[in-house]
């Protein structure tokens, strides 16, 4: 662990880091947050977006409009797509050859769920 982690200081800054997040490495400043026994871990550039995102998410507890959204992060819109494809549109060929493949070829299918 390096000394800055330890005392607490930003090393780019020579400023006190937020309760829940610490300094990493060169450009890598992580926050955590428990929230309901899960913690939730992210990673910023900077401290600036990571102080942000701790005082935004201790806002959603305390306001009670906090939702999970970890789960949502991994799964790209292609896949769900690509699913309703298989599962509910195999039997409607228009569906299936043309519309379907058309929104596959959008780019907005390579966003995450939660985005």
């Amino acid at each position: 662990m390096s000394e800055s982690a330890r005392s607490g200081i930003d090393p780019a800054t020579g400023k006190p880091l937020p309760k829940g997040g610490w300094y990493r490495s060169v450009d890598q400043y992580q926050a955590r947050k428990m929230i309901d026994g899960k913690r939730l871990r992210k990673t910023f550039a900077s401290l600036a977006p990571a102080r942000r995102w701790l005082t935004e998410k201790r806002a959603e507890v305390d306001l009670r409009q906090f939702k999970d959204t970890s789960s949502s992060d991994k799964i790209p819109l292609r896949r769900l797509v690509e699913r309703y494809r298989d599962e509910c549109m195999a039997h409607r060929e228009a569906d299936h050859t043309r519309h379907i493949p058309a929104l596959l070829d959008d780019p907005v299918v390579d966003v995450t769920l939660s985005e």
